[in-house]
């Protein structure tokens, strides 16, 4: 009988020593429905400057013998689906940090976004993205006219 639990134990160590990172770079823009504009001319907006935004999320099993239950969390967005895909919600809210970093931001144009994931399966998982761009201000009619 001992011997066996030995084996257990030994099985469940290896399975919670074991972990994978990965980074990716991109610049493709946001899913952010909010945020989606039409084209600007370029007197229509101003540049305030770079800026930068960071956010995790991470998905753990609650309960990885006796319930198949998952939960995911993000620094801006708490408890979600458990099945959605955890680089969205980094997105949305390393975009949302980095519009927030500047002050009178409205959205951001040429963003970089470095992504940069750790796992240990099946238990955890984990996406952390930083988003590098230019803050810029939309002009009101009444400053366009000016």
């Amino acid at each position: 009988m001992n011997r066996n639990w030995f084996f257990l134990l030994l099985l469940l160590g290896a399975l919670f020593a074991q972990g994978c990172t990965t980074s990716l770079v991109s610049n493709a823009d946001t899913d952010i429905a909010a945020l989606k504009l039409g084209p600007l001319a370029r007197n229509e907006y101003k540049i305030l400057g770079p800026v930068e935004g960071k956010n995790c999320a991470y998905r753990a099993w609650l309960f990885p013998v006796f319930l198949p239950a998952m939960a995911i969390y993000g620094e801006s967005r708490g408890l979600d689906h458990p099945f959605q895909g955890l680089v969205p919600i980094a997105r949305e809210g390393a975009y949302l940090h980095a519009v927030q970093a500047m002050e009178k931001a409205d959205t951001l144009i040429a963003p970089i976004y470095r992504e940069e994931h750790f796992s240990v399966p099946p238990w955890f998982f984990q996406v952390c993205v930083t988003v590098s761009a230019k803050a810029i201000v939309i002009l009101t009619d009444a400053e366009l006219k000016k």
